[in-house]
């Protein structure tokens, strides 16, 4: 179960990676650290199953400073969720140099025989105290390697325990920042910074059981062994499931920086009535949708979901063919996942669906204006923001029930007159 686990989770970190990365760019520190337990995981469960072998032979001491990167790549995760943002000082690359000292500890066996590597590997088997013979590195033992990696990684759990103490949503005073986001997204690094803290501590003493023990593969000794590994498989087990159960934890917590017009904010903001478009289950409020009621739709989230309507609605910008969720982002200068958030939980539409519907309803009015006198279906398609005549008929056709040519007839009489 623990190799599975281990495996399950790499896969998790490249799909978390690849589906989450444009939302939130502090995706990327979370899936490095996810993908950085895994494989040491995975080195622990083999060891303790004693195989496969290859899995052995492959990963260990070969993948040593990634595990010193473990910590470092939580704190930048929760720092960065916490502060909507994902950028490096100059002082952050401190945090690597205990990384860069292993690489060049572990450096001269990465040129070692694959024979070599064999015998470590299956020495290391029979006889786990191997760990404490073992003599491959350059600078540092195996074994003080493994002692001082558990209190590096225990140094940042604590740091960014006291780090999310700081920032408890009760102690914050900026009511522009949607609670709703900010108590999942909070309740999550709680979840994930104690998962880790259980996780270090059961790594920490199957790696003294390791380095102190005479016989740690045998009696007593191996089975806290094998104990304390199975601690170590805890976050691997919650930390998926977790992600799996709440998404939207990915989103992170928004923070509004608006710097586009702004305006009052006495209701909540009704999709249909901005952009004229008849729309299903767009409305704000739904008894159904316990996440979404009251007061909960607060300022930040309402401010921002009135931006992004005025600005669709005032400046058209859906009339670029290459018009995106970034470019929106970008130009109402909010961060991506705000906007992905505000789409979702606000307008409840999707944004593709949102520019489609927009697109449609601008084609439609050039239709019913005549403009066809001096543009051709196509050409109206083109002016509407659609890159080719058949995406512009099947997306015509799926939101009106018929094509743009069949419209113009329907609208005729009246254009006419």
């Amino acid at each position: 179960m623990p190799l599975y686990s281990s495996l399950a989770t790499i896969v998790l970190a490249f799909l978390l990676i690849f589906f989450n990365r444009q939302r939130n760019a502090n995706s990327l520190y979370l899936f490095l650290m996810l993908l950085f337990v895994a494989i040491h995981s995975l080195l622990q469960a083999s060891i303790m199953n004693k195989g496969p072998l290859g899995i052995i032979m492959f990963v260990f001491n070969n993948f040593s400073p990634l595990y010193f990167l473990i910590g470092p790549m939580l704190f930048f995760y929760v720092r960065g969720t916490l502060k909507d943002n994902a950028a490096l000082t100059r002082k952050d690359y401190w945090h690597f140099v205990p990384a860069i000292i292993v690489l060049a500890n572990v450096a001269p066996y990465w040129f070692t025989s694959t024979a070599y590597k064999y015998s470590v590997a299956t020495a290391l088997i029979s006889n786990n105290n191997t760990v404490k013979s073992f003599d491959g590195n350059w600078l540092i033992p195996s074994s003080v390697n493994f002692v001082v990696r558990g209190l590096q990684m225990l140094a940042y759990v604590l740091v960014t325990q006291f780090i999310l103490y700081r920032h408890y949503p009760r102690k914050l005073e900026n009511t522009l920042i949607p609670k709703i986001q900010e108590q999942i997204t909070f309740n999550w690094l709680k979840v994930l910074v104690s998962c880790m803290l259980i996780a270090i501590l059961g790594y920490y003493a199957s790696s003294l059981i390791l380095v102190l023990a005479d016989h740690p593969e045998e009696g007593f000794w191996h089975t806290l062994f094998v104990i304390f590994n199975y601690v170590c498989f805890v976050p691997l087990l919650i930390i998926p499931l977790a992600l799996l159960t709440f998404p939207q934890i990915l989103y992170g917590i928004p923070a509004l920086h608006i710097h586009a017009k702004k305006s009052t904010m006495a209701d909540p903001v009704d999709l249909k009535a901005s952009t004229n478009i008849p729309m299903e289950n767009t409305e704000p409020h739904s008894d159904q949708d316990p996440e979404v009621n009251e007061d909960k739709f607060e300022e930040g989230l309402q401010e921002s979901a009135k931006a992004v309507m005025d600005y669709l609605v005032q400046e058209k910008p859906y009339l670029d063919k290459d018009f995106t969720m970034d470019k929106l982002a970008q130009a109402l200068n909010l961060p991506r996942h705000h906007v992905y958030f505000c789409m979702n939980k606000v307008l409840k539409v999707k944004f593709p669906e949102l520019r489609k519907q927009l697109r449609i309803q601008y084609a439609k009015e050039l239709l019913e204006q005549g403009k066809n006198d001096t543009l051709t279906i196509e050409g109206i398609g083109n002016q509407s923001g659609f890159s080719s005549r058949s995406n512009f008929f099947s997306a015509f056709k799926s939101e009106v029930g018929c094509t743009p040519s069949e419209y113009l007839e329907r609208v005729k009489p009246n254009i006419q007159n």
